[in-house]
């Protein structure tokens, strides 16, 4: 079923906004926190500051002085997000296509606290969701307490936490935004598509790198990190929502139509109108034959 490309309306709620982009419809969520820690000061707090900086253990500022190791903490709302395309797919009717973040890096920061230079590092995506930023700053930092991030405290949860890679990059060295596009893994399409949030963590590769970048709290907005997500309709009968149409849907197909509380329990991002294979708006026994031969032959559009 073809879809025409849109332009969303503006969406109330915590930095969202609302983009159209050819091939494809895209939102665009901005940090709800972000700090960074350093393995130096492991009880400092910075949430506050105006940057960030991810940097490597041998990292040194403009004066040559030593830094070492800064990792980046950032947390993103997508309960507006999920609703934007629920509006246009239907809920459970969709999943995450693509994941791009953008971040503003500044080559020359007067601040001496953070480094300079160019080098790998990763993003993953953190299972934990459970920290928050702290009030500190460069100039005045406070001693972190509770889930203020802190390089103790991230040390302390890190190793129950999840961490899937979503890519190794590199920063440019120069002022201006810098675009890294993020592999959808599972756990964060499951964040996305269930609207909850997406905590991502930055840690350096190269031992030199020093990476900084305009926080949330910067005053020009546009500056400010953002993650654009863009969405893609579910293939109509892949009711696993594994992003195929094969044998291994014909079991939850089944439990669908025969047992629908089940099937919600069981797979819980899909929607049963994935099922409706006629196009009629509804689920039911008149959708058998089209599943059935768009398993055997494959579906037409």
């Amino acid at each position: 079923m073809l879809r025409p490309k849109i332009m969303f309306a503006a969406i109330a709620g915590v930095g969202v906004t609302a983009l159209s982009a050819l091939g494809g419809d895209v939102v665009v969520t901005t940090p709800s926190a972000d700090a960074f820690c350093r393995q130096s000061v492991p009880t400092r707090s910075y949430g506050a500051a105006g940057g960030l900086c991810v940097a490597g253990t041998s990292s040194v500022n403009g004066s040559g002085a030593a830094r070492g190791r800064f990792d980046t903490m950032i947390k993103f709302p997508t309960a507006d997000t999920k609703a934007a395309f629920d509006a246009v797919y239907g809920a459970g009717n969709w999943r995450l296509a693509t994941a791009k973040l953008t971040l503003s890096e500044i080559d020359q920061p007067v601040n001496a606290i953070f480094p300079r230079g160019v080098g790998e590092f990763d993003i993953f995506w953190f299972s934990n969701d459970n920290w928050t930023e702290g009030p500190g700053t460069p100039n005045s930092s406070v001693t972190g307490t509770g889930t203020m991030i802190t390089w103790s405290y991230l040390s302390a949860i890190a190793p129950g936490a999840v961490q899937q890679s979503l890519g190794r990059f590199q920063n440019q060295g120069v002022f201006d935004l810098q675009t890294f596009t993020l592999t959808p893994t599972a756990g964060l399409a499951a964040d996305v598509e269930g609207g909850t949030v997406v905590s991502l963590r930055l840690s350096p590769v190269t031992s030199t790198l020093g990476f900084t970048f305009h926080s949330r709290n910067y005053g020009n907005p546009d500056q400010h990190p953002h993650l654009a997500l863009t969405a893609m309709p579910r293939l109509p009968g892949d009711m696993n929502c594994d992003g195929l149409l094969n044998n291994f849907d014909i079991d939850p197909f089944v439990l669908a139509l025969t047992d629908p509380e089940s099937y919600g329990t069981e797979y819980p991002g899909c929607s049963l109108l994935i099922g409706d294979m006629n196009l009629d708006g509804a689920f039911n026994n008149f959708d058998i034959d089209l599943f059935v031969e768009c398993i055997v032959n494959g579906c037409r559009n």
